[in-house]
């Protein structure tokens, strides 16, 4: 049973969905879990610096150290309470809605005035105690209310003696509330779950639509691959998705149709070429056999002569479709030996020169000194011929005429069979060693095989790793050349 699966724009919306519903609870617990050691630390800093600017300002007469006091406190809100080492109030402020030091009798600040001087100056504390604004027995009525902590609320003291000019000893109490009121809890509460409410919906609706961007162009190239798996090659994949991969994958499949396409119409021209070819050597074989069987005196050498040259066409035909298809899977086993490749040149074209005499074709082989190769004879020989036979296909009918050039140079030997016909287009150059391709341009002589040849010719080549091209424009021929690395 096929395992159903969920679509990319589902996995996309869900995926976001995900993240912004998991961004949010992380936000709430962070929220819940650390807002209020943050604002112990923010307040406790706040102190810190309210405590520095009235040592800063210790040194103002009375009157206007009060007046500073009260500034401070304000801009910092916390409680300012500066003693002489009597305990007797030189300056007060209640900057705090709440204020510990007010309520603390002289006998509290002295306690911690004596810390202070036996630490050197400096003290500090802590101190847990009930919220005067929610008395516990108000407070278990509120259902709100945590009771197993009512109204537990922590006030830090901060405690310094300093001296003025004059030499007066000076005794600065500042105090501040380090747990968040109720108040302002409630209310962060309250906005933080609307907050989170929106930011959820505003989400939802942008996941939605990204998910449906993002995936509508893959969609499209999916239902345009549909039909190119069909065999419908006039597809085309969208090239402006907005996203750079995307596009380049468009780009990349519309390059892949056009080669499919080409394929497809090489791949009928085959059909095409190999029916008739192979068409024409089975009529002639059966027609000399139904001869030879049905008319007296017919048996005789020459027409079986007839049927086997035919045989040995259609075999050759059959074996380089063949050839192709295991130099492209790579079955082949080179057998490499070291020999003249000038004396097998030398060897081809003596073999096809009773046919090329006959026809009133003129080749020259051009050559300075012989050279040796580390290559499969046999193999090198086929590329050879099949060279040849495209140079006499494609020689121009009036000149009749084509030249083979062998150079050696840095170690490495270059053949160059050179026809002098029609020449090939610029547009036509980079399929010439393709399967099946042949050229569409007429010839001197009926052009016979698959189309095959040059297929082969570059299936041998890179087998070797051997260098080849050609160079052709119109009206000048063709050059068709390969190069391997000498051998002594």
């Amino acid at each position: 049973m096929k395992k159903h699966k969920l679509g990319l724009s589902t996995r996309t919306f869900i995926i976001l969905i995900s993240l912004s519903a998991v961004f949010l609870l992380v936000t709430v617990l962070i929220q819940s879990t650390f807002f209020n050691s943050f604002f112990a630390r923010t307040k406790k800093k706040e102190i810190n610096e309210a405590m520095t600017s009235v040592i800063t300002c210790i040194s103002y007469d009375d009157d206007s150290l009060q007046e500073q006091c009260e500034n401070v406190a304000l801009y910092y809100n916390v409680c300012i309470l500066i003693t002489d080492e009597s305990m007797n109030t030189i300056a007060f402020s209640e900057g705090a809605a709440d204020c510990p030091l007010a309520r603390m009798d002289s006998n509290a600040l002295r306690l911690m005035y004596e810390n202070a001087r036996n630490n050197g100056g400096a003290y500090s504390k802590e101190e847990n105690r009930s919220d005067p604004l929610f008395p516990p027995n108000k407070m278990q009525d509120d259902p709100h209310v945590d009771r197993h902590d009512p109204g537990q609320r922590t006030s830090y003291f901060k405690v310094s003696i300093v001296s003025t000019d004059s030499g007066l000893s000076r005794v600065i109490f500042v105090n501040a509330q380090i747990t968040p009121v109720r108040n302002m809890t409630d209310s962060l509460r309250i906005q933080l779950s609307v907050l989170s409410l929106v930011m959820l919906i505003l989400s939802f609706v942008l996941s939605f639509i990204y998910s449906r961007q993002l995936s509508k162009p893959i969609i499209e190239m999916n239902n345009e691959a549909d039909k190119l798996a069909r065999g419908d090659f006039d597809v085309h994949f969208e090239q402006e998705s907005g996203s750079r991969e995307l596009d380049e994958l468009g780009e990349k499949l519309n390059h892949a149709a056009r080669e499919l396409s080409k394929v497809d119409a090489l791949r009928t021209e085959l059909i095409a070429n190999v029916s008739h070819d192979l068409r024409t050597p089975l009529t002639l074989i059966t027609g000399y056999s139904e001869m030879m069987r049905d008319l007296p005196g017919e048996n005789n050498p020459e027409n079986l002569n007839v049927i086997i040259d035919e045989s040995k066409r259609l075999s050759q035909i059959v074996n380089d479709v063949l050839d192709v298809s295991k130099y492209q899977s790579g079955s082949v086993t080179l057998d490499k030996s070291r020999f003249c490749l000038t004396d097998e040149i030398l060897a081809i074209t003596e073999r096809i020169s009773a046919f090329t005499s006959a026809n009133g074709y003129i080749f020259d082989f051009d050559y300075s000194e012989k050279a040796y190769v580390l290559a499969d004879r046999t193999a090198i020989s086929r590329v050879i011929y099949n060279l040849v036979s495209n140079a006499i296909n494609y020689t121009d009918s009036e000149k009749k005429s084509f030249e083979i050039k062998q150079t050696i140079e840095a170690g490495t030997v270059r053949i160059d069979i050179i026809d002098h016909g029609k020449g090939i287009s610029q547009e036509e150059l980079p399929y010439v060693f393709d399967r099946y391709y042949r050229s569409n341009d007429t010839h001197i002589r009926s052009v016979l095989g698959t189309g095959l040849g040059l297929s082969i010719v570059k299936s041998i080549l890179s087998a070797h790793d051997a260098r080849f091209g050609v160079t052709s424009s119109p009206g000048n021929g063709s050059d068709f050349w390969f190069s391997l690395e000498t051998c002594e």
